[in-house]
């Protein structure tokens, strides 16, 4: 096999080995491959689930459970007691003092699944939650979960 062959395939098992999106509960495909690579390299995971409590006109008060965000990167270990260096987005949701924008996304996840009927398209699900959105938000609560 040539040399060029060679760094080919090499490449696409690369490629390969690096995987794409990951989902709450899954472990992201490249992070065996780094820790039997490098014992000292970390994996390190974030995430921000919540709670909505609101009432949609002309219904019952819901508990909605929309979906959790979830981030994820590398650390290193580089004390023998355990510190862990890695970049600030990593850790940056777990840390942000700042949840305006996580609890107005989750409350708009809120309302679309509760209040909105199923079948509208996007835009039309965008126009409705944003009308909506003055009514139900006052009384409204958003409950969040960091996890680290």
């Amino acid at each position: 096999m040539t040399p060029r062959a060679v760094l080919g395939i090499g490449g696409c098992v690369a490629c390969l080995a690096v995987g794409g999106p990951v989902r709450a509960g899954e472990q992201p495909a490249a992070a065996p491959m780094l820790l039997k690579a490098k014992p000292a390299v970390v994996l390190i995971v974030t995430e921000v689930s919540g709670e909505v409590r609101l009432g949609c006109p002309n219904r019952s008060p819901q508990r909605i459970t929309p979906p959790s965000s979830q981030a994820h990167g590398t650390g290193y270990v580089v004390t023998p007691d355990g510190y862990i260096l890695t970049n600030g987005h990593v850790v940056q949701p777990y840390y942000e003092k700042d949840d305006r924008e996580v609890r107005e996304a989750f409350l708009h996840q809120a309302i679309e699944q509760a209040c909105l009927e199923s079948g509208l398209s996007d835009d039309r699900k965008k126009a409705a939650v944003e009308r909506l959105v003055p009514r139900v938000a006052p009384t409204a609560t958003v409950e969040l979960k960091k996890t680290l």
